[in-house]
């Protein structure tokens, strides 16, 4: 009922006392009882009373329980935000058997520290905890590892923040105090008109305070307005070197273009000492931060409201980075990628690359063979997205992987969304990728597949099959050949018998017969199984120009 509602407490609190500070300046024996002082102690007294009362409110609140397992957390420890849901599986399971999760509020100190695996071992430990109703904020956990685990143990946590004592004499003290020094001020300026003859009073309030109030009330408009101002600038900036790097057209522009993009961007460029025609990569740096932005903590004491009015005057970081490859006096390759705050404190990241592969099972989804489009497996702490694409992609393809939306950096309200927000054109593409392989036909080789295959890959080979055998305990079978053409890498010493997967559904070989064959290194002993295509002179040309294509001389992404 009251999630967040500290937060508001917290702040108005910390105004009053602010607010009291200049009151107290030019303060003497003489004048203790003047209304500046008196005025001063009772917003003190009302700043006291706000968050001591409110306190005991929220720490009176009746307590519930809720089980289940950690799904995820926000904010930094100590104040963390813990999902828990009550699902009868870790985390590891089918997630749509979900049937209900709560957002609970974690707040730990150094002396009383939550046991390292609630974080290490989320899947493993269901935790019973004991909250409070108003706030959601955490008393008690029982911890008790699932049945079979072995190196854990039941373990027991509880807050040393639920006393109410100290709090009730702030609050109650508070109170005593702000009836007993409003009573002062209004007999305060009869005492002051008895003095005048005397010696003249303080004004009220005092020019000090008048002149700090009259500067801070500027000072944060016009704060907030640089900060809006300064992201809106960066937001220019970054489009700007987006069209930059989108007009490079790869394997066409010159050293001439990447050389003019050098001079225009001047100071935030990096290159190497040895940049030139020859070989260069220029990296262009946007960095974005307001001097208060990086040091904004994530307190879960603050509503989203108060956060969000935080981030607004603070502003939000971003930082854009660029990069151009030129090779041979051509550019062969260019990168773009944006790191963004979103508006709950996370990061957004999108990135494009350029690449000279896309790994080693893309030949399967060969309907883009020179692009690719994705997310991260795991980001706990951020939303990514990402696209390849390769020096021999499609204007297409080029043009969706470096399609970026940066409108969101421009200090609006609003901010940034998502990652989906950065990159529209990668999320469509992943949408349409994910529906295609859900409803993937069996492989079938072709000239498309053996050349992204042949440019993938780090080893490929003619061979004469000899023999096949068995099944092997790995579920592999067992395939010897001889060596008849070593078409790319250096592996040639193993090439006598390997394992291969006949699951991959990409071709079994037959003694006897010739066959083109592919395969990762995986260090000195390790070899990933083959990947086994038929022999004809058609494959065979589409092979050798794969192994052309990857031969660019540019960094490999994987």
């Amino acid at each position: 009922m009251l999630i967040g509602m500290w937060g508001y407490i917290d702040v108005v609190a910390l105004a009053c006392a602010v607010a009291a500070l200049p009151l107290f300046i030019g303060l003497r024996r003489s004048n203790i009882l003047d209304r500046n002082n008196l005025f001063g102690a009772i917003l003190l007294c009302f700043a006291a009373l706000l968050h001591g009362g409110f306190e005991v409110l929220l720490r009176s609140s009746p307590h519930e329980s809720f089980a289940g397992y950690l799904r995820g957390g926000s904010g930094e420890r100590p104040a963390m935000a813990i999902l828990l849901s009550d699902t009868d599986c870790p985390p590891t399971c089918d997630r749509s058997l979900e049937t209900h999760s709560r957002r609970l509020f974690l707040l730990t100190s150094v002396g009383n520290r939550v046991p390292e695996p609630l974080w290490y071992s989320p899947d493993r430990i269901h935790l019973k905890c004991d909250y409070r109703a108003w706030d959601h904020r955490v008393a008690r956990i029982d911890a008790v590892p699932r049945p079979g685990t072995h190196g854990l143990s039941a373990w027991h946590w509880e807050s040393h923040a639920e006393g109410i004592f100290w709090h009730a004499l702030e609050g109650g003290g508070g109170l005593i105090l702000a009836i007993v020094c409003a009573f002062r001020f209004r007999r305060a300026r009869r005492g002051e008109r008895e003095a005048a003859g005397v010696k003249p009073p303080r004004r009220f309030p005092n020019h000090w305070a008048t002149a700090i109030y009259a500067i801070s009330v500027a000072a944060v408009p016009g704060w907030v307005g640089y900060a809006r101002l300064s992201d809106w600038l960066f937001q220019r900036k970054a489009t700007m070197l987006l069209h930059d790097v989108q007009g490079l057209q790869l394997r066409r522009s010159s050293w001439a273009d990447a050389r003019s993009l050098r001079a225009k961007w001047g100071q935030a460029v990096k290159a190497d000492s040895g940049c030139s025609e020859k070989q260069c990569d220029l990296k262009v740096i946007l960095n974005h931060e307001h001097p208060w932005a990086g040091c904004l903590p994530v307190d879960l004491g603050l509503s989203e409201a108060v956060c969000e009015m935080m981030h607004l005057t603070a502003g939000r970081w971003a930082k854009v980075e660029a990069t151009v490859r030129v090779r041979d006096g051509i550019v062969w390759g260019k990168d773009f990628g944006v790191v963004v705050a979103h508006r709950e404190g996370y990061a957004l990241l999108a990135d494009a690359t350029t690449t000279r592969s896309l790994g080693s099972s893309h030949f399967r989804y060969s309907t883009h063979p020179n692009a690719e489009f994705g997310r991260p497996d795991g980001c706990e702490v951020c939303e990514a997205l990402w696209a390849r694409v390769t020096p021999y992609a499609g204007a297409d393809d080029v043009r969706d992987a470096f399609d970026f939306d940066l409108s969101c950096l421009d200090g609006s309200a609003q901010g940034c969304s998502g990652a989906r927000q950065l990159m529209p054109a990668a999320a469509r593409r992943i949408e349409h990728r994910d529906g295609l392989r859900s409803a993937q036909a069996p492989f079938n080789w072709n000239p498309t597949a053996l050349r992204v295959c042949a440019r993938d890959w780090q080893n490929v080979a003619v061979v004469d099959v000899t023999q096949v055998g068995s099944q092997e305990p790995d579920h592999r079978h067992k395939m010897e050949y001889k060596l008849v053409e070593m078409l790319k890498g250096n592996d040639e010493p193993s090439l006598r018998s390997s394992g291969f997967d006949p699951d991959n559904d990409v071709g079994f070989p037959c003694p006897g017969r010739r066959a083109i064959v592919f395969w990762q290194n995986r260090g000195h002993i390790l070899r990933e199984a083959l990947v086994i295509a038929p022999f004809t002179e058609d494959n065979l040309r589409a092979v050798r120009t794969g192994v052309e294509e990857g031969a660019a001389n540019i960094p490999e992404v994987r």
